[in-house]
């Protein structure tokens, strides 16, 4: 075909040209069928090769078409997808309009700051749904050995012993101090380690002279926690005063209540009150004067605690004052005596424990002994292991 080409004129170059469009062409038909082919077997179809037979000799037109590789080609390209084993991504696009909403404009919270004190009750009495805890209450002894396996004890509380009373003939005086309350909290032990204390006791109250002050509570060392006791009635022959009662000042403890004063007698015929002890929920109550009847006074109260004792009646039908209340958080102070002038007077009745001060005797001739103050108390509380 070439010599033909050339021997009408054709260039050489040229003819070579012409010749290779030629056979590039029929190469692309060819490949062509062959893909038509491929997707027929694909689809089921016995495969048409007669395209590839005439695509050498013959022009496009010129052949046989080829309907199932056209058809094929002719399809939307989902369809040629789903023929593939491919799944069309047919979700639609998001159509959610963009956020509008404008800022959060709500206004600031200007409710006050909580104002409450902060709870200082041991952890048991500040959280009702705690581990159960063991309690240990020492009224005697002067040590404790820590149980094996503690290593903290949760909290120590001391109250410190009442005060007791003056006394003297054809005279009455003014009731005992109320024991102060001291506390302190997750103090860390040894276990098996024994540990030193001190149980304060009641002052004795006295038939002539001064009333007894009531003793000091502590455990470890004073220095540690410590409770002071109430102070005996002075025999004070103007004043016919109550003795103080034990001071929260001089204790030791991160919490620490004083307890109550004793009432004063205020020269009549009864007796003053004794003081209440401290407690855990507030400072004892003071013991209450002996009014100008001849009764005694009534005894304070420890709050939460110990109720005072009543006061003694009047002459002639004189009584004797009451014991104040016992109580575990503070013991109430004794109340006074009532008074018998010319007679024997009545007593004051004894402090509540722990810690509650004594009532003064009414006034009689001979005096009265009254009751002493109460004694102290050491409660211990501790998670066991």
């Amino acid at each position: 075909m070439m010599r033909t080409m050339i021997a009408r004129g054709v260039s050489p170059l040229l003819a070579a040209l012409l010749l290779g469009g030629c056979f590039m062409s029929l190469d692309e038909n060819r490949y062509k069928v062959d893909a038509r082919a491929d997707r027929a077997s694909r689809d089921g179809r016995a495969p048409d090769r007669t395209g590839l037979d005439a695509a050498s000799d013959a022009p496009r037109g010129d052949r046989a078409p080829d309907r199932a590789g056209d058809a094929l080609a002719d399809r939307p390209l989902a369809d040629q997808r789903k023929i593939d084993g491919k799944v069309p991504d047919t979700r639609p696009s998001d159509t959610r309009p963009p956020d509008t909403r404008p800022p959060d404009k709500r206004p600031p919270d200007t409710r006050p700051p909580d104002t409450r004190p902060p709870d200082t009750r041991p952890p048991d009495l500040a959280k009702p749904d705690a581990k159960p805890a063991t309690v240990v209450v020492l009224t005697t002894g002067t040590s404790w050995q820590v149980p094996p396996g503690v290593t903290v004890l949760l909290s120590v509380e001391c109250w410190g012993a009442g005060g007791g009373t003056a006394g003297g003939t054809d005279l009455s005086f003014g009731g005992g101090g109320g024991g102060a309350y001291a506390r302190i909290v997750n103090v860390a032990v040894a276990p098996g380690a024994t540990i030193s204390y001190a149980i304060g006791t009641g002052g004795v109250s006295t038939l002539s002279g001064d009333g007894k002050d009531g003793g000091d509570t502590w455990l470890g060392s004073p220095a540690t926690v410590l409770a002071k006791g109430g102070k005996g009635s002075p025999h004070d022959l103007t004043g016919y005063l109550g003795g103080e009662g034990g001071s929260a000042n001089s204790s030791v403890g991160a919490v620490k209540l004083g307890g109550g004063r004793g009432g004063h007698a205020d020269n009549g015929e009864g007796g003053g009150g004794g003081g209440a002890a401290g407690s855990p929920l507030g400072v004892g109550g003071n013991g209450n004067n002996a009014p100008f009847n001849d009764s005694g006074g009534k005894g304070g109260n420890a709050v939460g605690g110990g109720a005072g004792g009543s006061g003694g009646s009047q002459w002639p039908t004189a009584t004797a004052g009451q014991p104040g209340g016992s109580h575990a958080l503070g013991g109430g102070g004794g109340g006074g005596g009532g008074g018998n002038s010319g007679s024997l007077g009545l007593a004051g009745g004894a402090g509540g424990s722990p810690g509650g001060g004594a009532g003064a005797s009414g006034r009689g001739t001979p005096p009265t002994l009254a009751g002493s103050g109460g004694n102290g108390q050491i409660v211990i509380t501790y998670h066991a292991p």
